[in-house]
């Protein structure tokens, strides 16, 4: 606009010569129109983004819906713990799993190259259709964890049926601090586990006796390679008791802490447990 008047003298100029009033109106009416133009473009900038922190606040609001997006599809692509219970035959535990007792909120472990998920768990009496017999002693209170692996690098877990799965086998076992896990573990609990694999995910099922009767320790889950304890993945402190996670380790060995009340200890029935135990 700045030279609008002295561009627009010169190109009349050239032409027939104009009375003043005529060359007024003309510089007034491209005046008018240049405002017009100008304000439309500064509505359409700030009613869309109206300053510099709105943008930055939209953005963030995407991305965390997005993030948001993301999370609820990453959560549909698992199978829920009552599905699982279902698919393995349990219809009791299923609605365990499935009522609000069976509520959890799922935590994920990376190590060794594998992506590890506890999903859910649960324990007290009664809560399955298996009946479990040791030793000729019926043993109905039990704990059931839920638990996915999978590759870290997206590629599908071998199925059940395929000569590869025989190749990647897993220990999923509960820990008790204040003992030793090479002696106090899955197999010293009386424990077992199902397992399937869906849509290249490996889906266990850990069966156990009822851990929670040891709440006033720390309670851990572990998952590591090999079908054995395997005393390079974890570290016992024997002043604290402690277990934890062997960081040198060049493998799976992730550790889950549970967050079981210690008012659901007992410590008449634990005792009884590690009494069965050859320590």
């Amino acid at each position: 606009m700045d030279n609008l008047d002295e561009i627009l003298k010169t190109s009349l100029a050239e032409n027939e010569p104009l009375n003043d009033h005529l060359k007024q109106q003309i510089l007034f009416d491209i005046r008018q129109t240049a405002m017009k133009e100008q304000e439309q473009k500064k509505f359409l900038s700030y009613s869309i983004f109206p300053c510099t922190q709105f943008r930055r606040t939209a953005l963030f609001v995407f991305c965390a819906l997005l993030i948001i997006a993301l999370s609820a599809f990453a959560a549909l692509r698992y199978l829920s713990t009552r599905e699982v219970a279902e698919k393995l035959g349990n219809e009791k535990l299923a609605e365990i799993f499935g009522s609000e007792s069976g509520e959890f909120a799922p935590e994920v472990q990376t190590a060794g190259g594998y992506i590890v998920t506890l999903h859910g768990l649960v324990s007290g009496e009664e809560i399955s259709d298996w009946q479990f017999v040791s030793n000729e002693e019926i043993i109905n209170d039990k704990t059931y964890a839920v638990i996915t692996i999978e590759k870290a690098d997206g590629t599908p877990m071998p199925g059940t049926l395929d000569d590869a799965y025989d190749e990647e086998q897993f220990l999923v076992s509960p820990y008790i601090s204040g003992y030793d896990p090479k002696w106090v573990n899955i197999f010293s609990l009386r424990g077992g586990y199902y397992a399937f694999v869906e849509n290249g995910v490996h889906y266990r099922l850990m069966d156990t006796r009822n851990i929670e009767v040891f709440a006033d320790h720390t309670l851990y889950i572990g998952v590591s390679e090999g079908t054995f304890y395997n005393l390079d993945a974890y570290l016992f402190d024997p002043e604290t008791g402690e277990i934890s996670r062997n960081e040198s380790f060049d493998g799976l060995n992730a550790l889950f802490t549970l967050s079981i009340d210690p008012a659901k200890a007992d410590s008449e029935k634990a005792n009884e447990i590690i009494q069965r135990i050859d320590l």
